[in-house]
């Protein structure tokens, strides 16, 4: 598990450029692959984390996670709003699955907290 909490550090942290949320927060693109794998290690931390207890970073990640799945969501709204500057690239390829989207973060993150 130490290698997942490393690969969920390094999403939060957002530096490294092949990374879901570098990808959102650098390039305004939404990668629906890397998004989806961002959700499923969410979801693996977390099973592991009901299963066998906290780790050392828990709080670090489950943090981290947090403000980072409320960003995506503010940028939803913030593409939509005509006073701001924030636009995701691809978000008519996207706008369909959006609902989906906060619901699998609802999800993972109702999981991790509990």
């Amino acid at each position: 598990m130490e290698e997942l909490e490393k690969l969920l550090i390094e999403e939060i942290e957002a530096n490294i450029e092949t990374t879901f949320l570098y990808q959102f927060h650098e390039k305004n693109f939404f990668d629906r692959e890397k998004f989806q794998l961002l959700i499923v290690n969410v979801n693996k931390m977390a099973n592991y984390y009901i299963s066998n207890g906290r780790t050392e970073y828990y709080k670090k990640i489950a943090a981290g996670i947090i403000d980072r799945f409320e960003y995506i969501l503010c940028c939803f709204y913030w593409h939509l709003a005509p006073n701001d500057l924030c636009s995701i690239i691809n978000y008519n390829d996207i706008k369909d699955e959006i609902s989906d989207y906060c619901d699998k973060m609802r999800e993972v993150t109702g999981k991790l907290i509990l």
